[in-house]
């Protein structure tokens, strides 16, 4: 049980951490868009 904790964090860490660099690239893309504009 002990032993799954880590891994279970650690997924879960990864998924947060995707959403983020997800959410980071789109705003990068409008805020370039709208400096072209």
């Amino acid at each position: 049980m002990l032993k799954i904790l880590p891994i279970y964090s650690l997924s879960i860490l990864l998924l947060i951490i995707k959403h983020l660099r997800k959410l980071y690239s789109i705003e990068i893309k409008s805020s370039l868009l709208n400096s072209k504009n």
